[in-house]
């Protein structure tokens, strides 16, 4: 059942994304063509080089923004609004319509990030990819001597982790806003700003406590305390998950309240 419930979230998603991709691309395009046919040393061209940059860099942005709010939307008019009467309704467990949303999700964001790199690296002149390296290089440098398969090893689980974590705030934002008799939308914001205004002193109060923590037990040693806090941002992101995904499966399947 999962797998047709998840099927029927993509197609439906999918008139969303594969329009604002099929722009995104006629962009990138257009705008690597003008940059390749254009000299650099003339003042109008590199009036009209900013302005391509500028409306590559919006684009960037746009990509970012419409892929959180066109799940906003989908999870919105799926489950809260009044056609959540029908979606629960079927013969499908709540945990079932969430895991699905969460997989769906955790999709697009996956192609919408694909899209960006690739853009980048269709854009990026190869003077422009040197500079990045090189950034790159002075940025690694204080990262020298940690264990790199232990802190990579984090850095996975904590993106992977934040794939899930990024919708199930929203969705656990709406699902407890909707039993709100009115103003369901602006309930759902404000349980959004407090959940991220609590974890987000959690992990500032909590990285400061571990690292200064963490330096003075071990003598100052970076790669340990790099360490750590990899690993507590992992573990984090992993509660916040969890709990985000309970809060939505109660609020959902307990205290549905679709008036």
């Amino acid at each position: 059942m999962l797998g047709k419930v998840l099927k029927h979230d993509i197609k439906t998603c999918a008139r969303y994304y594969l329009p604002m991709y099929l722009l995104f691309a006629v962009v990138v395009f257009i705008n690597k063509v003008y940059l390749l046919i254009n000299p650099k040393n003339s003042t109008v061209s590199n009036a009209f080089r900013g302005t391509i940059i500028s409306s590559y860099v919006f684009c960037l942005i746009g990509v970012v923004l419409l892929t959180e709010i066109f799940l906003v939307i989908h999870f919105y008019r799926k489950c809260i609004s009044r056609e959540g009467y029908l979606t629960f309704t079927l013969p499908v467990k709540t945990g079932t319509h969430l895991l699905s949303k969460c997989i769906n999700s955790a999709l697009w964001h996956i192609i919408s990030y694909g899209c960006i790199v690739l853009s980048l690296v269709i854009f990026l002149s190869p003077d422009e990819w040197n500079i990045i390296r090189a950034l790159l290089r002075i940025i690694s440098m204080p990262f020298s001597t940690i264990n790199i398969t232990g802190f990579t090893t984090f850095l996975i689980l904590t993106a992977l982790t934040r794939l899930f974590t990024a919708p199930l705030i929203f969705f656990a934002s709406m699902s407890m806003g909707q039993i709100v008799t009115r103003h369901k939308i602006l309930a759902s914001i404000g349980f959004y700003l407090a959940f991220y205004i609590v974890f987000s002193m959690i992990s500032s109060f909590g990285s400061s406590f571990l690292y200064i923590g963490a330096e003075v037990i071990f003598s100052g040693n970076e790669s340990i305390s790099l360490m750590i806090l990899s690993a507590f941002s992992f573990l984090l992101a992993l509660l916040q998950a969890c709990l985000y995904y309970f809060l939505s499966y109660f609020f959902l399947d307990r205290k549905l309240n679709l008036t």
